[in-house]
């Protein structure tokens, strides 16, 4: 047996109790989901599209890297060379099947996003309290960035599935067997397939290991052995597994200094996890002060007994991962949400046994279930008037420059373009793009011969300086850049630069371009 006992209590034992549980507790999360269907991810969003690239690709037959994004190793911030082909090759065939159908690719996600929350919230109930169990279920679906961003194509959340159901399979009691084996090998080789945060498993699954020697021996590990014998094969025949995201630049992983600030901003993205129930900062301020200590209590005596366990050595792999890695995103926590969230539960039911110490352990923990109730649905009842986020794609301004590139392309079979936004300009145009940079003119305007882009488009949008080395270039090289297009917020560039005999003229430039 394993030091996980079994959960206390004989609560939900009728499965048409629990199959009404259950659903009332995701009733917060659909309906977030439903009211924020067709919100865009913001105007930094880009992920969705290499995603969708990719899919296209694979869908039409064509090399799996054939996207039209231009990776530039000076703007690597803007995304990769290739995205980790998980979610690319899930949606190719509804693509295939539908076409470019965004309800279709929204209902998929939505499917990952439930098996999510329900995936994890199932985890606590068999393997700690079911009342607590359908607490966590109720509190991650009813954070917002989970509800909100539960259509959006990002693989985050098909990643958080995949991970809780590897959390299950490796906290399962009993025996190693073949099948577990083969089950915890496909989960690890999905979920790494889907993001390259999945390397956190590799260190995971070899200190569980490691804590469960005597009683498993080395089968726990055997699963990571076989999947980087599978991504190094990969990798030699073209790389679509552990290379896919190409070659990481060099410093990506920083270790010191940055670890400080690293856990600073994502403390917001806690208090993100923990709900927002009040309508006041003040009051939410004082809520996340309080809920924090408790969290510290339920998880401290949470981590007594289970210390052993995979879900303790992967959200320790994982959490510490986010501190070296340079990117931060607050999304980046959300596999992590479940764990915090129980720790808030569990610590309200131990501090309740402290103060009601006669009154029975199913009435308190039905009391936390009913707090956790008045949380989800406060927090989700003060958060219905939050402004949707705006998608680039959404703006008029940006579709005049995609209606005016699409013509100039439909006469010229070269055009690649410079953009702040390239994997979205790409799949809205099938137009090659590259991203705009921060660097001093000769270096832009070598990156464009390199690239043989033969248009740049500026707004004020993208890496923070790429605006303004841009113009800076521009009034440089004026000879070199003829303003084709503008509207309010993009100006659109023909880049050719003179030849050697040929008379350059008066600068193509009829006004000063704007700054960022």
């Amino acid at each position: 047996m394993t030091d996980v006992p079994q959960p206390r209590g004989g609560q939900l034992r009728k499965p048409r109790i629990q199959i009404l549980a259950w659903t009332a507790v995701l009733i917060p999360f659909f309906a977030m989901a439903i009211l924020r269907w067709d919100d865009g991810l913001g105007i930094d969003a880009g992920d969705y599209a290499h995603y969708l690239l990719h899919a296209r690709a694979l869908a039409e037959g064509r090399s799996y890297t054939d996207t039209g994004y231009i990776f530039l190793e000076r703007a690597w911030v803007i995304g990769p060379r290739a995205q980790p082909p998980g979610l690319p090759v899930t949606l190719a065939p509804f693509l295939m099947l539908t076409g470019e159908n965004f309800f279709v690719f929204r209902l998929v996600m939505l499917a990952f996003a439930t098996a999510f929350v329900l995936g994890a919230g199932r985890y606590f109930a068999r393997r700690e309290d079911p009342i607590l169990g359908l607490g966590v279920s109720l509190l991650v679906g009813a954070s917002v960035p989970i509800s909100q961003v539960s259509v959006q194509i990002l693989s985050d959340l098909p990643f958080a599935a995949l991970v809780w159901c590897l959390i299950s399979v490796y906290d399962r009691d009993g025996h190693w067997d073949a099948r577990r084996i083969v089950a915890a090998t496909l989960l690890v080789a999905a979920a790494m397939s889907f993001r390259t945060a999945g390397i956190a498993i590799i260190p995971a699954t070899l200190l569980f290991t490691v804590l469960q020697f005597r009683q498993h021996r080395w089968r726990p590990a055997v699963p990571i052995l076989v999947c980087a014998a599978l991504g190094a094969a990969a990798a030699v025949v073209g790389g679509l597994f552990l290379g896919v995201e190409g070659r990481i630049p060099s410093g990506y992983f920083r270790i010191g200094g940055e670890f400080l600030s690293r856990l600073l901003f994502y403390r917001f993205e806690i208090s993100e996890g923990l709900l927002y129930p009040f309508p006041t900062e003040v009051a939410n301020d004082a809520y996340h002060v309080v809920a924090l200590l408790i969290v510290a209590v339920g998880l401290g005596a949470w981590l007594k007994k289970r210390w052993r366990s995979y879900v303790v050595t992967f959200s320790v792999s994982y959490g510490a991962m986010l501190m070296v890695v340079p990117v931060k995103d607050g999304r980046y926590l959300w596999p992590l949400f479940p764990v915090l969230v129980f720790g808030l539960l569990n610590g309200g039911r131990i501090l309740l046994e402290r103060v009601q110490r006669g009154a029975s352990g199913t009435s308190q923990r039905r009391g936390i279930l009913v707090a956790a109730c008045v949380i989800a649905l406060s927090s989700t009842l003060f958060r219905l008037n939050d402004p949707p986020k705006e998608s680039l794609v959404a703006w008029a301004t940006t579709q005049e420059v995609f209606d005016h590139l699409r013509t100039a392309a439909s006469t010229d079979d070269e055009m690649r373009v410079a953009f702040a936004k390239p994997r979205v300009l790409s799949w809205e145009t099938r137009i090659p793009a590259m991203g705009t940079f921060p660097a001093d003119p000769e270096a832009i305007l070598a990156e464009l011969r390199r690239n043989r882009i033969t248009h740049v488009v500026l707004g004020g949008i993208g890496i923070r300086g790429a605006n303004r080395a841009f113009h800076a270039a521009i009034r440089r090289n004026p000879e070199a850049f003829h303003l084709q297009f503008r509207n309010q917020h993009f100006s659109v560039y023909r880049f050719a630069e003179p030849q050697p005999d040929s008379p350059t003229g008066a600068s193509p430039i009829n006004e000063m371009p704007r700054q960022d």
